[in-house]
């Protein structure tokens, strides 16, 4: 299922939103793909690791949720992919969603006022004041 906009995650559930931002002098093909796998990969973790039972991860890369809902990562050479599947078969519930970049602007926005580093972990807990106006556009 691909999102149009972003969405508050349901009671009792953490959200997780990978945004596969790569910096421009860098081949998106050579290695954007496989950072964007392993901040899944991370995230899950970190959700794990905070007690979350319930997950909703997001990700604009909808090759990589394909791979992931199918089944398709258990015959992957990739680490970080068989990794992915082998935290999915922990005791929780985790829920992987394709959003489309251009509906994604409350990450977009957050990346952007953070310089778009990659490699870097952004864990927002209340919604920053240059977020309000897309969340309540999505909402």
């Amino acid at each position: 299922m691909t999102m149009r906009s972003w969405k508050l995650p349901e009671v009792q559930w953490a959200k997780v939103n990978v945004y596969g931002l790569v910096a421009s002098h860098i081949p998106r093909a050579v290695i954007g793909r496989v950072v964007e796998t392993i901040a899944v990969l991370e995230g899950l973790k970190l959700a794990w690791d905070w007690g979350f039972s319930q997950i909703e991860l997001e990700h604009d890369n909808s090759m990589l949720i394909e791979l992931i809902q199918n089944g398709w990562v258990t015959v992957s050479n990739v680490d970080a992919i068989r990794g992915i599947h082998g935290w999915c078969l922990k005791s929780w519930e985790v829920k992987f969603r394709h959003i489309q970049r251009e509906a994604n602007r409350v990450v977009d926005c957050i990346v952007k006022v953070d310089g778009g580093v990659i490699d870097q972990l952004i864990l927002v807990f209340e919604p920053l004041r240059y977020v309000w106006e897309f969340l309540e556009d999505d909402l």
